[in-house]
C-alpha cells in the first residue's frame, strides 16, 4: 500500500517512473498487451475505498518472459525501491493465472483472482512466482466452443444452489437476490433429531462413534463404510456434509491435496454453518469457472482419496456431485417441512 494517492507530491518521484517503465514492458520480449489508464483507473478500490492501492494487468507469453522484465533492468531498480513509496502489504502482492490467446482480463477479473490467491493459496486458478502451475493446454483453460457439458452442468449446479439458499433464507427461488435475506434456520430445527439414534453434529465428550472427525469442540457422526441401512440425519448433519465434500473436492482438484476431516472445524449454529456452506460453494463454484472442455475428459482431474475419484473422468464426476448436491438439498428442504409441521414454526412456501 502506498504512502499516498498517486498524485501525492509524496509519489511524485514514484509517478514520473510510471511511463517510463510502461514503455519499457511494452518493448520487452514476450509482452502481448497491459491494461492503460484510459481503460480503467490506477487505483484498485478496496472497501472504504482506498487510492492508496495501485493495480497493473498485462499478459505475457510466458512465466519467463514476465520474471525477465520484472526481476532485470530498470524495473528491478525500481522495485529495490519500493520501501520510499510503500508500506508493507499484508500477504501477496502479484497474482498471475493462464489465459487463452486473445484474451484481455479485467480488472474485476484481476482482482477475483487476487482475492482468491489471498485466501486460498497457489492455486491453479491464482499464483505466484515462487508456486507456479504450469500452463495448460489451450483448450483446457476456457474453450467451450461445440460443447455443450460444461455450461449444462454449471448450469445444474447454479439452480440446485439457488433452491437450497432460498429455502435456507425463507424466499422463493430466483424471486429475490440470492444471499439477500437472512437464513430463517433457528438452532433449534439444526439440531433437531426427527427419530431416534440420528446422525449429527455433537460436542467431543458426547461422540457416539469410535472414532469423531473434527479439529475443534465439536465433531460428526460418522463411519466407513457406511451402515446399512443409513442413519436418519439431522440439518446439521446435511449441511456440514454439502460443505465439507465441497471443500474436500475443491482442494484435491484446486488445491494442496492436503485436507482431511480432522482438519474441519464444524460450525455449532445454525447461522455459522449456512455461513460455512456457502463459503465451501463460493470455493468449489468459483474454481469451476476455470476449467475448460479438456479438463472434462480428464480422468482423475481431482485425486480426493475418498471414493472413485482418481479413477473417472471429471465431467462424469461432476455429474454426480451435482447430483448428490441437489438430493442432499431436497433432505434438507423436507427436514424443513417437518419440523414446521411438527412445531408449528413459520416458514413462508419457498418452492
Amino acid at each position: 500500500m502506498a504512502f499516498a494517492p498517486v498524485d501525492d507530491p509524496l509519489l511524485a518521484d514514484f509517478k514520473a517512473q510510471l511511463d517510463p517503465i510502461y514503455a519499457l514492458a511494452e518493448a520487452s520480449p514476450g509482452f502481448v498487451w497491459r491494461l492503460r489508464a484510459d481503460d480503467v483507473p490506477l487505483t484498485l478500490p478496496r472497501s472504504p475505498l482506498d487510492e492508496r492501492i495501485f493495480a497493473t494487468v498485462s499478459v505475457w507469453t510466458s512465466l519467463e518472459a514476465l520474471k525477465a522484465f520484472v526481476y532485470a533492468g530498470a524495473h528491478a531498480q525500481v522495485m529495490r525501491r519500493r520501501r520510499e513509496w510503500f508500506g508493507q502489504f499484508d500477504g501477496p502482492y502479484v497474482a498471475l493465472w493462464w489465459v487463452p490467446a486473445g484474451h484481455a482480463p479485467s480488472v474485476a477479473e484481476a482482482k477475483e483472482r487476487f482475492d482468491y490467491l489471498r485466501v486460498h493459496g497457489p492455486t491453479p486458478f491464482a499464483f505466484s512466482f515462487a508456486d507456479a502451475f504450469p500452463a495448460p493446454n489451450e483448450a483446457a483453460i476456457r474453450t467451450t466452443e461445440g460443447d455443450d457439458r460444461l455450461r449444462i452442468l454449471l448450469t445444474q449446479l447454479d439452480g440446485a444452489w439457488e433452491m437450497l439458499d432460498a429455502r435456507l433464507a425463507d424466499r422463493r427461488p430466483w424471486q429475490s437476490e440470492p444471499g439477500g435475506s437472512e437464513p430463517t434456520l433457528a438452532d433449534e430445527e439444526y439440531f433437531w433429531e426427527p427419530v431416534g439414534g440420528c446422525w449429527t453434529l455433537r460436542r467431543r465428550e458426547r461422540a457416539t462413534n469410535g472414532r469423531a472427525y473434527g479439529k475443534g469442540e465439536w465433531v460428526v457422526d460418522y463411519a466407513y463404510p457406511s451402515p446399512q441401512p443409513a442413519p436418519v440425519t439431522t440439518i446439521a448433519w446435511r449441511l456440514c456434509h454439502l460443505a465439507l465434500w465441497q471443500l474436500m473436492r475443491h482442494d484435491y482438484t484446486f488445491g494442496r491435496h492436503t485436507l482431511t476431516l480432522d482438519d474441519i472445524t464444524w460450525p455449532s449454529t445454525a447461522k455459522d454453518a449456512v455461513a460455512f456452506l456457502a463459503d465451501s460453494h463460493r470455493q468449489w463454484r468459483t474454481a469451476l469457472d476455470g476449467i475448460g472442455v479438456a479438463d472434462l475428459d480428464t480422468v482423475g482431474r481431482s485425486q480426493m482419496p475418498y471414493g472413485l475419484d482418481p479413477t473417472v473422468r471429471f465431467v462424469d464426476l461432476l455429474a454426480w456431485t451435482n447430483t448428490e448436491f441437489a438430493h442432499h438439498a431436497a433432505e434438507i428442504a423436507c427436514l424443513r417441512d417437518l419440523y414446521r409441521a411438527r412445531f408449528g414454526a413459520s416458514i413462508s412456501q419457498a418452492t
